[in-house]
């Protein structure tokens, strides 16, 4: 089987994240593969030797989602608009049709269900391609694209609470979606403790540190963890909330104003973005996931959590949000807490549970990695291939 992956992600995230170890795993068994993706340069240091980086020569496509040139301005200037979107996909249809007869794929994998994918996937039913399309986040769509991922023959989603939702609140027929959670690679998620890691950020050797890693948005929750830090060092003084990654200027500074308002500022460490997550998570004691708004029309509901999976695989108790899909990862009282999303107490006394109790702490760490082992890069691609498998059968077709 020659499998074409197309991802429109604009920025770094979950999803080219997916899909390079997705290809990477089928390279590995010798499955040919090819991605297509509007920002080529994310994706090719995360992608193995083998993996086929294909490209569009139309620089709408290339910046899809960047006013001067994409959907949103330069060749068509506004998104919402029916003949809009009909020259968007006149333009964009042959540079599609190029790619697959280059590649002739077997079957085409697309991430992100959104408006740009409607000529993909018009090109490839018209040149008989079984489609599958991965989902991977909470969020209501508009006509087009509710008759979008009703046209897909297989819809895979990251999680049940995705899946359900799209049955549910967008009307994908159910027979035709599946879940296929992530894989990760749990060994290397558990390396030595090295004392230099806090050391290099400015940790106290002895002190409690809670990490919270992702992308700085107001929908992720920094702020909701800020206010809890008030009342964690109320009783631990020296305990550390290390906020990991970028973002969201605006907001990033308005958190910052909220860790001195609340007295905390010495307390709260800003990291920016990392790019060795398991030395960090190595060296911290446990790990807040705070996604805090459910607001599906905006998109701002946490499909899974990934680094949920990554610090249970580190042996860390996670306190996440009991919201979306990461209830599918923390088991409660086991692994870690889940907590009323927005709850800043309940996030406190979460954290202190542990902080205060190594003991429960090194207990649901060890719980959590051994239910991060269940969730493998082999098993993710054994399943990617068993959707797959029924997608081409669906249409009557048999992969090779």
């Amino acid at each position: 089987m020659r499998l074409l992956i197309i991802d429109n992600s604009p920025s770094m995230g979950g999803s080219i994240r997916d899909s390079a170890e997705l290809a990477n795993e089928l390279i590995r068994r010798q499955t040919p593969v090819g991605v297509l993706a509007s920002r080529p340069d994310l994706f090719r240091p995360h992608l193995a030797a083998g993996v086929e980086v294909l490209t569009a020569e139309w620089e709408g496509f290339r910046n899809v989602f960047d006013p001067a040139l994409g959907l949103m301005g330069g060749p068509i200037p506004r998104l919402s608009g029916w003949l809009a979107m009909r020259r968007f996909t006149n333009r964009l249809a042959p540079e599609i049709r190029a790619v697959l007869d280059r590649f002739r794929p077997d079957l085409v994998h697309l991430n992100n269900l959104n408006l740009p994918q409607i000529p993909v996937l018009e090109t490839c039913r018209a040149a008989g391609l079984p489609v599958a399309f991965y989902a991977q986040m909470i969020r209501v769509f508009g006509g087009r694209e509710k008759r979008l991922a009703a046209a897909a023959q297989r819809v895979i989603c990251i999680s049940e609470a995705v899946r359900r939702f799209l049955v549910d609140q967008n009307g994908v027929p159910a027979e035709r979606t599946c879940v296929v959670y992530p894989g990760i690679d749990a060994a290397a998620y558990a390396p030595p403790p090295d004392p230099s890691t806090r050391a290099e950020l400015g940790w106290p050797p002895d002190a409690p540190v809670a990490c919270l890693l992702g992308r700085i948005s107001r929908w992720k929750g920094q702020h909701v963890a800020i206010a809890a830090w008030r009342e964690v060092t109320a009783r631990l003084p020296q305990a550390v909330l290390a906020i990991v990654g970028t973002g969201d200027a605006e907001y990033l500074a308005e958190c910052r104003r909220l860790a001195q308002e609340n007295g905390v500022a010495d307390r709260v460490h800003f990291v920016g973005h990392r790019g060795d997550v398991p030395r960090v998570l190595a060296a911290c004691d446990l790990v807040i996931h705070a996604s805090c708004y459910a607001q599906p029309e905006q998109g701002t509901v946490e499909a899974l959590g990934l680094v949920v999976m990554e610090a249970m695989a580190a042996g860390r108790p996670v306190i996440a949000t009991a919201a979306g899909g990461p209830p599918e990862l923390v088991a409660d009282g086991e692994t870690g807490r889940l907590v009323t999303p927005g709850d800043a107490a309940a996030m406190a006394a979460a954290v202190l549970g542990y902080l205060e109790n190594p003991e429960a702490a090194r207990a649901a760490g060890a719980a959590g990695r051994r239910r991060a082992a269940r969730f493998t890069l082999d098993r993710m691609a054994e399943q990617f291939l068993a959707a797959y498998r029924e997608a081409a059968e669906s249409i009557g077709k048999t992969l090779p």
